[in-house]
């Protein structure tokens, strides 16, 4: 993920890693020229997916999320190609930090209307932008929860950051109070469960025993061990607790096939499928 603090040199190496930019470099960074002038104005964006036929608007933020879709568009990760291989039609998909809703939208397409899709987002101006890119394409088997996922139901305090994707959960201080749902609480079954709460996976996913033991879902989460450690929980936290319930390991490679992992990477997505 490209972040405020990294230098210059880390920058250009992390852009030139990118599959995006690979195939596309001069519209890559033109891209990111307009960015640039398009966040000063403010005035949402649309940007266009063409593999899901989806329109998303996005904040005109020069940091995170929107900068990078807007960028590399359905390159932005390579787990989103690796989705249909993971998600079937009428299936339930879950996407806990759903943010502004590019994998909400690409898995409603994906499982399609006989299926179901339940976004969880805390904060209330990416939940209002997720909504509406849920409404503006008549998605209404998706529904959106306002509200952090957690071990215990209650309240928190999410801390907002200049990068909306590093905003993060606290039990007291200021910030946007915001409520706090046990998985378990809110969704019946789950066929696939995508994480990104800036490291709190494991704490999700200690609210979710049931549907990890009777549901056996697919489960897409990401490992930060710096992020992890502020929360007060160990980097292999949400790994280990996987791995206890007989989940195996595998990351996305570029190419998007699965390449099995025997230990926690020290960053990025990875994939835990069930041993059924």
């Amino acid at each position: 993920m490209w972040r405020a603090s990294m230098s210059v040199r880390d920058k250009v190496c992390y852009l030139a890693s990118q599959p995006a930019f690979e195939a596309e470099p001069v519209r890559v960074v033109a891209r990111l020229a307009w960015w640039w002038l398009r966040s000063r104005i403010p005035r949402a964006v649309t940007v266009r997916l063409h593999p899901w036929d989806l329109r998303l608007e996005l904040p005109p933020r020069w940091r995170g999320v929107s900068k990078l879709v807007y960028a590399f568009r359905e390159r932005y990760e390579p787990e989103l190609a690796a989705l249909d291989h993971l998600v079937r039609p009428a299936a339930v998909a879950v996407d806990v930090g759903a943010s502004y809703g590019i994998y909400t939208c690409v898995l409603a397409r994906l499982v399609g209307p006989a299926g179901r899709v339940y976004a969880f987002e805390p904060a209330a101006e990416a939940a209002a932008v997720l909504r509406r890119n849920v409404e503006r394409h008549g998605l209404g088997w998706v529904t959106v929860h306002q509200t952090a996922c957690a071990d215990a139901p209650g309240a928190a305090i999410l801390r907002h950051e200049p990068d909306p994707g590093r905003n993060w959960l606290a039990a007291s201080g200021d910030g946007e109070p915001v409520p706090v749902v046990r998985l378990d609480d809110v969704v019946e079954r789950a066929d696939f469960i995508k994480l990104d709460v800036e490291r709190a996976e494991e704490l999700v996913l200690r609210g979710a025993g049931r549907l990890l033991e009777t549901s056996r879902p697919a489960i897409l989460f990401e490992i930060n061990a710096e992020a992890a450690a502020r929360l007060g929980l160990a980097a292999d936290g949400a790994w280990r607790l996987l791995a206890g319930k007989g989940y195996r390991f595998f990351r996305v490679r570029r190419s998007g096939e699965f390449e099995k992992v025997a230990v926690p990477p020290p960053g990025g997505n990875v994939v835990a499928l069930p041993s059924r």
